[in-house]
């Protein structure tokens, strides 16, 4: 989450220092800030994914992949007929979004009963929030990244998402200790 939080804070900087085209930075920037978002989403689903794997439930997956094809490839149409790329990408968005909030509490009751209310908290909402507001914070301090070079906003971008990284990262023994001390 921080590092994706700060691609969606810093995309347009990041899109001007890659690309030095901004026509191509402010035609793509509000997409390319859908689809990082629900490929974080979709990166949330990777560990309790796996978990499914390793108790041999496989079927779930493939349920939930042919509900979200019945689902998002009519919505793809629509939307991307109505909107165009961006009404695409936020069915990636969508369809991301739904897995982590109906599937994540049915993969959490099957297999880790009660922890669905903990994952949520203490996994997503505070690293989330912390993000956000560091990098919100960061957003404000360097808001005049025009008149810099353009390497010297991508080590800022690097420096930011590192400490914001490290600042989630300080609690994580606390929750080691916790899993093995119940």
């Amino acid at each position: 989450l921080p590092i994706a939080i700060t691609v969606i804070f810093f995309t347009a900087d990041i899109l001007k220092a890659w690309t030095h085209n901004p026509l191509l930075v402010s035609n793509t920037t509000n997409l390319t800030r859908v689809l990082i978002a629900g490929t974080a989403l979709n990166c949330l689903m990777h560990l309790p994914y796996h978990l499914m794997l390793s108790k041999g439930i496989t079927k779930f997956t493939i349920y939930q992949n042919i509900l979200a094809t019945i689902v998002a490839v009519p919505l793809l149409f629509f939307l991307t007929k109505e909107f165009g790329a961006i009404g695409a990408s936020f069915v990636w968005f969508f369809v991301n979004l739904s897995y982590v909030m109906i599937s994540i509490p049915l993969v959490h009751n099957l297999i880790l009963p009660g922890e669905t209310f903990k994952w949520y908290i203490h996994d997503t909402i505070i690293p989330l929030l912390t993000s956000v507001v560091i990098l919100g914070f960061c957003k404000l301090i360097f808001i005049n990244f025009e008149a810099q070079h353009h390497i010297n906003i991508i080590l800022k971008i690097i420096i930011i998402a590192f400490f914001c990284l490290l600042t989630i990262s300080l609690n994580i023994p606390n929750q080691i200790k916790r899993l093995i001390f119940k």
